[in-house]
């Protein structure tokens, strides 16, 4: 599989505080050069071997699904992300989370606009990848384009752009000392610990929890039936804001010796190299 390095994580830091959830979609469509982009990121991506190391496989599908009730608030839009992972696998979830944002955020870098879409929708609709539905299972899709009139009022009106305090997420050394300007880790800038802060999340309630310890960051997350989508989107958004802002490492499974509450579970560390 392809090394996590074939993707420029750099170019798609410019993106992080850009993405917005749009649920209207206007007439103009993707360009023939936007879909091609697409589809070539994604080939990278279904090649990709992710921190969680479970097989994903994504496509870009031309549907109009406006006589589905299940798609919501969703209008206009004629281009959908989907993908497929193993059911039941907390590991596939986490890479479902991260390759998909990844794919988000080149949405993003090329201007386009998505919204991610998880529950009760119709799954039959999506034909592109063929799959065994007793094994394998799409969590998530997206529609991509751009947006009409009335998009960024609706997405403010569900408060797309709302966020929790840095302190309330991110802590300092253990899990009881919370981040405050006094703490502020040198390595990881308030302008990462910001552009990881704006992840989306289910309902964003953001159930990312960061212990940073000198050189680590240890990722944990509140136990909950959407966590491991939301830890795999963190993931990869923080992958993007250090790679954005040079700062160099990996992340890997661990075993970190910090005493957490009982609704907390550990799911990865980044280990910063320079």
């Amino acid at each position: 599989m392809a090394e996590t390095s074939e993707i420029d994580f750099a170019s798609l830091e410019p993106t992080l505080l850009d993405r917005i959830s749009t649920r209207t979609y206007g007439t103009v469509y993707p360009t023939a050069d936007q879909v091609t982009a697409i589809n070539t990121f994604i080939a990278k991506i279904n090649s990709m071997n992710a921190p969680y190391n479970k097989p994903c496989k994504f496509a870009l599908q031309m549907e109009d699904f406006s006589s589905f009730r299940t798609f919501g608030f969703i209008t206009g839009s004629k281009y959908w992300i989907f993908g497929v992972t193993g059911k039941n696998d907390r590991n596939s979830d986490l890479s479902y989370g991260y390759l998909m944002h990844l794919i988000i955020l080149e949405c993003t870098r090329l201007g386009l606009k998505t919204v991610w879409l998880g529950g009760t929708f119709t799954t039959s609709v999506f034909t592109a990848i063929q799959y065994n539905s007793s094994t394998d299972y799409i969590p998530c899709v997206s529609p991509v384009g751009n947006s009409g009139n009335g998009s960024e009022l609706i997405s403010k009106m569900a408060g797309s752009r709302k966020r929790k305090e840095l302190s309330e997420i991110i802590y300092i050394g253990n899990a009881e000392t919370k981040y405050s300007k006094e703490n502020a880790p040198e390595k990881f800038t308030l302008k990462i610990l910001e552009e990881i802060r704006f992840a989306p999340s289910a309902s964003n309630k953001q159930e990312w929890r960061i212990v940073i310890s000198e050189n680590k960051m240890h990722f944990f997350g509140i136990k909950g039936s959407w966590t491991a989508l939301d830890m795999g989107i963190c993931t990869a958004q923080a992958q993007v804001a250090l790679a954005g802002n040079k700062v160099e490492g990996k992340f890997e499974i661990e075993k970190p010796e910090i005493g957490v509450p009982g609704d907390w579970e550990y799911f990865i560390t980044f280990t910063a190299t320079n």
